[in-house]
């Protein structure tokens, strides 16, 4: 259904009708080229950047063809591109109205990313989707993730897990665990989170 979405827009909506306000001195059109005539570290910056300009969903035909090229991201073979994507889509979701299509069709499009072999775009997807009110899909990503041997992919999931506020009330115990991971990083977010949500019940 997604892809048929996507190829629709394609077809349908070319970047023309897009509005060509500038970010770093490109337009979407020409960062999206960026992706596929660039390599490296410039791909991860074209993907970052198009992040950057996704949350100016306007709720018109033109959001068809944002909502593609942010697809595109998560479906790259790049982790971190994927991972810029995820978030791309959580900025241009959280600017479409509840019962939005395009917000629906984001959420659809993150769920898959819950299953990413690589740490950061599924804690980007997990994050973005508790963002979205869907607190019970992120929870089981976030909460794994709190006993990764890596630390950066523990300080990202306590960090996602501060952000959803009460949401992540559920967790609360796995949060009260981290008061003694290896790392202060950790210790610290985790006992704001606490503190947080504590403040939140009262």
């Amino acid at each position: 259904m997604v892809r048929a979405v996507i190829a629709a827009a394609i077809v349908l909506l070319p970047w023309a009708v897009i509005a060509q306000e500038k970010f770093l001195g490109r337009t979407a059109e020409q960062w999206s080229q960026a992706l596929t005539t660039t390599t490296g570290q410039q791909r991860v910056h074209a993907a970052w950047a198009l992040a950057q300009m996704a949350g100016r969903a306007s709720g018109d035909a033109s959001d068809h063809v944002q909502f593609a090229e942010l697809v595109k991201l998560i479906s790259d073979g790049d982790p971190s591109v994927r991972y810029w994507g995820a978030l791309g889509l959580a900025a241009f979701a959280e600017h479409l109205p509840l019962g939005d299509g395009g917000r629906a069709g984001a959420i659809g499009a993150l769920v898959p990313l819950l299953d990413d072999k690589s740490p950061a775009p599924r804690i980007a997807a997990a994050s973005a989707l508790g963002q979205l009110g869907q607190s019970d899909r992120a929870l089981r990503v976030l909460v794994a993730a709190m006993n990764d041997p890596q630390e950066a992919t523990r300080i990202q999931a306590v960090a996602a897990l501060e952000k959803l506020g009460p949401a992540a009330r559920p967790a609360e115990a796995t949060l009260r665990a981290a008061r003694a991971d290896s790392s202060e990083y950790v210790k610290r977010i985790s006992t704001r989170a606490l503190e947080k949500l504590t403040a939140a019940g009262k």
